[in-house]
Order: structure tokens, then sequence, then C-alpha cells
């Protein structure tokens, strides 16, 4: 290689000094390498070790195991409500009726004295006003306590505490 040499020939031989540099240190890499151990190396390295026979019990203890573990839910349970594919096109049950509503009940006044009477408004099945007295059981609703500010009536999940409702002033 001279100086006088064009420089496109300069460049082949460059390439062809790296490319021959190249090969050796890949040959010295391969040669340092780990060797494959046990029957892989005795295959020369080639394909996959002797398939193992499996005894179809064994599959069928593999695939409840695969089952039992859920494979596909986060927390590994079964689902709460079981999938009916059968149950996939029919209606759902209906609703259950509304529970009643509650009685408004307004306590419009106080009558007598010990033991008190209280007229009140708004107790089911009855129109109008009606005089109730302490332990009277109109229509489910319990009248429990009247005293002179007012009175307290209890429903089966409800207590109203009632008092006499003032003019507005």
């Amino acid at each position: 290689m001279s100086l006088s040499s064009p420089p496109w020939r300069r460049l082949e031989n460059w390439s062809w000094l790296l490319a021959a540099t190249m090969a050796v240190a890949g040959a010295a890499r391969m040669s340092l390498a780990p060797q494959p151990s046990g029957a892989v190396a005795a295959q020369g390295g080639q394909g996959p070790l002797d398939p193992v026979s499996v005894a179809p019990d064994s599959l069928q203890a593999w695939r409840t195991r695969a089952i039992e573990a859920d494979p596909f839910r986060i927390e590994r349970t079964p689902a709460k409500v079981a999938y009916r594919p059968e149950a996939e096109n029919t209606m759902p049950p209906p609703a259950p009726p509304p529970a009643p509503p509650k009685p408004v009940l307004v306590l419009t006044g106080i009558v007598g004295g010990p033991p008190w009477e209280a007229v009140i408004e708004g107790l089911p099945g009855r129109e109008g006003s009606v005089v109730v007295r302490a332990g009277q059981v109109v229509a489910g609703l319990s009248v429990k306590e009247i005293s002179s500010a007012g009175a307290v009536v209890q429903g089966a999940d409800t207590v109203w505490h009632l008092t006499v409702r003032r003019p507005w002033r």
C-alpha cells in the first residue's frame, strides 16, 4: 500500500483489514465461550432433549390443578355468581315492590292534663284528626308517650318525636 495509490484503493484496503480483524475477534470469542453440558453436548448442541413420556393421569391432575387455581382471576377464587349460559337470554326477576311510604304525622294539639291526650293528623287509614292516649295502637303505630310539650309515636322502623305546631310569628 503506497501513498501514491488512489483514495478508493486505500479505502478498500482498510475495509479488508477491518473485516479480517472482526473475523479473528469472532473466532476468539467463540473459542472462549462456555461449552454446553450434559445430553445437549452429546447431541452436538442440536435440538431439545429426549421427549419425556407423560402418564395420562398426571395430565388430568395438572388439568384439575389449573382449573382450581382460577388463573384468569386476580383474586384466584371462583366468582361469587356462577356463570349460567342457559340464563343468558332470560328476563331478570322482577324488582321487589317498593316499601309503603312513611306517614307524615302532625301533632295539632294536646288535650287535658295528666293524663294527656294528643290530637294527631296523618295516621294511616284515618281521615282528619284523631285523638289518642299513651299506650294506644292506631294503624300499627304505637303512641308511647304524651306530655304537655309533645308526643312520641313508634312505628315498625321509625320513631316520631312530635311537637305542637305553632303559628308563624
